[in-house]
């Protein structure tokens, strides 16, 4: 609360001590007062003109004429010259100048056909920066010539660019009108037979509903100028609807044949598992799954590779490659072989016989069918190993030998124990 007070007290002893002096001085001196300004403003015009001069020249630039209240009933027939300007404009805006900064007409009121050597153009600025004034036109006139309008009916057509999306369909465009008037000078009517607009349609999925601007052409295409259209432009509309539908689906590898003997087939794979198909959408809304041509694995003894092409129904096709790669998985079965083999010793001491006969023995494999389905009684052999018995009985454990390269996941012996007695020959 100190601080404000001390702020007013503060801006009052200014105003005592300047801004009332100096209001007094100049209350006083009203005069003078008025002088100072007058001279203030003089010197800043001059200081402004000195660094930005004003200058009058002719502008480089062509400026169209447009012609005004023209009579209905006629056109004008021949290409109005274009005028230029003297102007007066500040240095560093006279650079700046374009055509757009004017407008120049020249008025047909009242003026019926024929040939008028010398109207008088007007050209108006439609810019005041940098101090801008029009000081002369140049030329100050121009000719035109003036013919009966004609006008005759015309056909719209519509020039269609582009395709929709993929899977959709357009239908033909449809213009609100299908003619339109055209106006003009007799020579340009005769030639022009069609009034033309384009639309596009790249990519679209949806109805296009779009103003078109028309221009007149002769058979060829080719623009006929000085006509007037009306309407210049017309609503178009084009239907856009899908026709065609898509849809992922699995792919179904399809084999046939039995792998060899003692295979089997463990399972299937493709490459892709499933496929985009595209059709109508009574083709593919009941397919779930695609067959593939038939991979043949009759005989088979390992895994089947192959790039096979798909099974495409009628009106359908797939998005990509038509075809993929199906892996048929084959391993050896499982499976189990018995076999009564004589049981054998190895390992007796000299001098030791065994007391009685052996008897046979029941031999049982599990293992790979097609390792099992090669063996005979005579490759498995049964045997008591007697390493380091001495005279008496024993109860040794049978013990099964397989050939070379063949392996059992289990080979048990029945029985599996047999009790012998050593004795001194």
């Amino acid at each position: 609360m100190d601080s404000i007070r001390g702020f007013f007290r503060e801006a009052a002893h200014f105003f005592a001590v300047v801004v009332r002096p100096a209001y007094r001085s100049l209350r006083e001196n009203t005069g003078l007062a008025g002088l100072s300004i007058v001279l203030a403003f003089g010197l800043w015009i001059f200081v402004t003109d000195a660094e930005n001069p004003t200058r009058t020249r002719v502008l480089p630039v062509d400026i169209p004429v447009e012609a005004v209240n023209v009579d209905s009933n006629v056109v004008v027939a021949n290409d109005l010259a274009s005028v230029r300007v003297r102007v007066s404009v500040e240095e560093n805006v006279f650079e700046s100048l374009t055509s757009s900064d004017f407008e120049a007409t020249v008025d047909l009121q009242g003026l019926t056909v024929g040939t008028y050597d010398a109207l008088p153009v007007e050209v108006r600025r439609l810019t005041t920066r940098g101090g801008l004034r029009v000081e002369a036109t140049l030329p100050e006139e121009i000719s035109v010539v003036l013919v009966a309008r004609e006008a005759k009916e015309i056909p719209v057509v519509i020039n269609v660019t582009g395709d929709p999306a993929g899977g959709f369909e357009m239908s033909a465009p449809d213009p609100e009108e299908s003619e339109v008037r055209v106006s003009g000078p007799a020579e340009k009517i005769a030639l022009v037979t069609q009034a033309v607009g384009s639309i596009a349609v790249d990519g679209r999925t949806e109805r296009v509903e779009q103003a078109v601007r028309l221009e007149p052409r002769d058979d060829e295409g080719n623009l006929v100028e000085k006509l007037t259209l009306d309407p210049l432009i017309v609503n178009v509309v084009i239907e856009i609807e899908q026709t065609i539908f898509s849809r992922p689906v699995a792919v179904s590898p399809a084999i046939s044949g039995a792998p060899a003997d003692g295979y089997n087939i463990t399972g299937f794979s493709s490459n892709p598992p499933t496929v985009t198909i595209r059709g109508q959408q009574a083709s593919i809304s009941e397919i779930t799954t695609i067959s593939s041509e038939i991979i043949d694995v009759a005989g088979e003894t390992e895994d089947v590779v192959k790039t096979v092409s798909l099974r495409l129904p009628r009106g359908v096709s797939v998005v990509g490659s038509p075809n993929v790669t199906v892996t048929v998985r084959i391993q050896p079965a499982q499976g189990t072989v018995h076999f009564g083999v004589p049981l054998g010793v190895r390992g007796l001491v000299t001098g030791l016989v065994i007391q009685g006969d052996l008897p046979s023995i029941q031999v049982t494999l599990t293992g790979d069918l097609p390792d099992l389905l090669r063996l005979t009684s005579n490759d498995v052999t049964a045997y008591l190993d007697l390493t380091g018995k001495d005279a008496g009985t024993h109860t040794v454990d049978v013990e099964v030998s397989l050939p070379a390269g063949v392996e059992a996941s289990s080979a048990t012996a029945d029985p599996s124990k047999v009790t012998i007695v050593l004795e001194t020959s």
